[in-house]
């Protein structure tokens, strides 16, 4: 986005369209939507109906799960993360965004080999291309997971990118703990 003093402290969030697309991720991108608009009670009755009609579907219960966390609903968060667990053999084909929401799930159940190894995928799959196509909630995850981890943020030529992609704020508070620690 260009500099504008109207926009500034703001963030846009661009949907693709993309001319292929699995019913199963359509409905995920409506979902996500519906999230991103502050609208999560009803994310959260279409992300449940979602997931019984395509139960196998492992970013939607991501999704789900991250829904849960929002609305603080702990047990039904337990009770999915359960699921997911159980999906994670389908994880190898995710998307960035769906991994790094994958490894904030684990993290949030405590399951820190999982966050480790995950994390280590995104980082390997980092590119400026993949990086872009995060929002700024999704790069402030990654960027604290992969301290927490310790698997190191990105490659040092990604490292630039990262902090001109993630906004100003967001950025400080990255780089203030990365400095802490």
């Amino acid at each position: 986005m260009p500099e504008m003093a109207a926009l500034s402290g703001e963030f846009v969030r661009v949907y693709e369209v993309i001319p292929e697309q699995s019913h199963e991720e359509a409905a995920l991108r409506f979902g996500e939507l519906m999230f991103d608009r502050g609208e999560h009670a009803d994310a959260e009755i279409y992300l449940k109906e979602m997931v019984r009609q395509y139960p196998d579907y492992l970013p939607g219960w991501i999704m789900l799960a991250q829904v849960q966390l929002v609305l603080d609903h702990e047990n039904d968060f337990q009770a999915i993360s359960i699921r997911i667990a159980a999906l994670q053999s389908g994880a190898d084909a995710l998307a960035l965004d769906d991994r790094i929401g994958l490894a904030t799930v684990l993290a949030v159940a405590g399951d820190m080999d999982g966050v480790r190894r995950e994390i280590r995928r995104c980082v390997e799959a980092a590119d400026e291309k993949n990086l872009r196509k995060l929002d700024a909630n999704r790069l402030l995850w990654f960027a604290k997971l992969a301290q927490t981890t310790g698997e190191g943020l990105l490659r040092p030529e990604l490292m630039q990118q990262f902090f001109s992609i993630l906004p100003q704020e967001m950025s400080k508070q990255v780089q203030a703990s990365s400095t802490a620690q």
